[in-house]
């Protein structure tokens, strides 16, 4: 009986290892550290939520920068930061006394930045330009739009809690069910490992989430910022990008020949293998943002 127990136990961990994957509990540990840290620079917002989003665009930047070929890395992510310094550090919340400090410091940066960038790019080859200007506004996206949302916008902090959770619920959504499910791949070319099931349950969920969360803001009173048949719709749309930016990133390692984008979060990879969905929902909340502005303006 003792025997038979073990063999089907064997049997079953065999089987979840092969549609999980045995770095789940890695995984797991990792993303609830994130987690954690995201909801609570979230809820203080201000400085210390832009300096985070902050250093992320700058390692960002340097993986981006490692897996198209710039050299030299660091001295590129250096200039890359010291030329977001200012747009970032106006975004961060600070109050106008300390504003009044360090203004000139951080715009004097930025031209520093800026005519570094500008230097180091020129020595590169043109295609390798190419890429590492790319990768100057793909990483600014992260550096500059959240805290926009966070502190700018008539979102705030509801916005960026509408986000995590998109984003996260598909991308756990579409991971389970691609494991779990499989069937048809859904773009065989770009990442062999997606699925069709994978990319409709992580909408699903991906929609779920996004509502959940709005309807809780709402017992604090928390307008949401449409109706809610253009939420649900939005929501869809938002974690549609989401999984269009992991596929982009794909897309973008088969084209270099890299596997990860870095090896900084265990189980994970870099920072752009763990924002890419991110980056693109981010970047399409960028532009309902817009939109809402301009139609509050008409």
């Amino acid at each position: 009986m003792t025997e038979m127990s073990d063999g089907n136990a064997s049997v079953v961990n065999s089987v979840a290892t092969r549609l999980i994957g045995p770095d789940l509990p890695t995984r797991i540990a990792s993303a609830v550290v994130l987690v954690a840290l995201a909801i609570w620079t979230t809820w203080l917002g201000g400085p210390i939520f832009a300096t985070v989003w902050f250093i992320l665009g700058v390692i960002m930047f340097s993986e981006w920068t490692k897996i198209v070929g710039g050299r030299p890395v660091r001295t590129l992510a250096v200039a890359f930061a010291a030329a977001y310094m200012f747009p970032a550090y106006l975004l961060s919340g600070l109050s106008w006394d300390v504003r009044d400090i360090f203004v000139l410091g951080a715009f004097g940066s930025t031209v520093l930045g800026l005519g570094a960038l500008f230097l180091l790019l020129r020595r590169l080859p043109s295609d390798t330009r190419l890429w590492l200007l790319a990768g100057t506004l793909y990483a600014g996206v992260i550096v500059l739009v959240p805290p926009l949302i966070r502190e700018k916008s008539a979102f705030g902090l509801t916005g960026i809690a509408w986000l995590f959770a998109v984003v996260w619920c598909t991308d756990i959504a579409a991971y389970f069910c691609g494991r779990l499910i499989g069937g048809p791949k859904l773009w065989p070319a770009v990442s062999p490992k997606k699925t069709w099931s994978g990319f409709i349950g992580g909408l699903v969920f991906g929609v779920l989430g996004g509502m959940a969360a709005l309807v809780m803001a709402q017992f604090y009173d928390v307008p949401v910022f449409a109706s809610w048949g253009n939420v649900i719709f939005l929501t869809a749309c938002t974690s549609i990008a989401s999984q269009l930016g992991d596929l982009a990133e794909s897309a973008l390692k088969r084209r270099f020949g890299v596997k990860d984008s870095g090896s900084i979060i265990p189980g994970h990879g870099g920072v752009m293998d763990r924002l890419d969905g991110f980056w693109a929902a981010t970047l399409f909340s960028l532009v309902i943002l817009v939109a809402h502005r301009l139609t509050a303006g008409a």
